[in-house]
C-alpha cells in the first residue's frame, strides 16, 4: 500500500541525480517508466500497475508534481525531486511497504523484471535489464557509500552516507565483473540488489549483477520537516528497516 506523507518533508539523506534526461524512473502520463539505453538505443521498461501502492504512487506524482522523475529505495521510500535535479531540493512524498519484492517492471518484449527474476542470479552474471538506482560506490572492503550534494544556508556541502557493512558477496561479485576488487562505482535498485556497468572491448556497455543488501540504513535526521512543511511526523512509519 502508499502511503503518502502529509505534510511531505525534505529529504536530507543519500541520493543521486539522474544522468541524462532519458534515464531511471518517470512518472509520464498515466505509466510509472523506467527508461535505460542499451547499444540498440533507448528502451523502456513499464511498471505493473496491479502492484498494491503503484498505481495510487503515479496519480500522486501526477496530481502534485505534474509527473516527472522520482527514486524509489528498497526500503519502500519514494524520493522526489523538485524543478530539476541539479537544485538541490527534494522530498520523500511517501512509502510502499515491501516494495522490494513487489515491484516488477514489464518490457517491450513482455521480459519481466522483478526481485523474482533477479534472484535467479549469482554474483557476476551480465543481466540485460537497465542500470538504474541510487549511486554509490563500492569500497574494497565491499561496503557502500553515496556522496550526496546537499543545499546549506552557506552554499552546498559535500555529505557521505554510509549504506552497508562490509559485504564479501558484493565484492566477489564485482571481481568477477571487473576483474578487480574496488573501489567502483555502482547502483543500489528498489529491489535491493546492487549492478555495475562494465565497458567491453567493442565499445557497448554491459550491467552485472552483484549481489544482494544485506539492510538499509535510516536517520531520522534525513528527514527534514522545516517551516515550509509544517511541523510534525505526518504518519512515517517505524518499520523503516527492510
Amino acid at each position: 500500500m502508499f502511503t503518502p506523507f502529509h505534510p511531505a518533508p525534505f529529504w536530507r539523506g543519500p541520493y543521486s541525480p539522474r544522468r541524462g534526461f532519458s534515464q531511471g524512473l518517470t512518472v509520464r502520463g498515466n505509466a510509472l517508466t523506467l527508461w535505460g539505453e542499451s547499444d540498440r538505443g533507448k528502451f523502456a521498461w513499464t511498471a505493473d500497475e496491479s502492484v498494491d501502492g503503484i498505481k495510487e504512487l503515479i496519480q500522486k506524482v501526477r496530481a502534485d508534481y505534474g509527473g516527472g522523475h522520482i527514486k524509489i529505495y528498497p526500503c519502500g521510500h519514494i524520493i522526489k525531486p523538485l524543478r530539476d535535479d541539479e537544485t538541490g531540493q527534494r522530498k520523500c512524498i511517501g512509502r510502499i511497504k515491501g516494495i522490494a519484492g513487489s515491484l516488477r517492471f514489464l518490457g517491450e518484449g513482455g521480459e519481466e523484471l522483478s526481485q523474482r527474476a533477479l534472484a535467479k542470479l549469482t554474483p557476476g552474471d551480465r543481466i540485460p535489464f537497465p542500470h538504474f538506482g541510487l549511486e554509490a560506490k563500492l569500497k574494497q572492503d565491499g561496503s557502500l557509500e553515496n556522496q550526496t550534494e546537499s543545499p546549506t544556508s552557506y552554499g552546498r556541502e559535500q555529505i557521505a552516507f554510509r549504506l552497508g557493512n562490509p559485504n564479501a558477496q558484493l565484492d566477489f561479485g564485482f571481481q568477477k565483473a571487473r576483474g578487480r576488487s574496488g573501489p567502483g562505482r555502482v547502483r543500489i535498485t528498489p529491489f535491493g540488489c546492487v549492478t555495475t556497468k562494465v565497458q567491453q572491448q567493442s565499445g557497448r556497455w554491459d550491467t552485472f549483477f552483484l549481489g544482494w543488501l544485506d539492510g538499509w540504513p535510516f536517520d531520522e535526521a534525513w528527514l527534514d520537516f522545516s517551516p515550509e512543511s509544517s511541523a510534525g511526523m505526518g504518519g512515517f512509519p517505524d518499520d523503516i528497516i527492510f
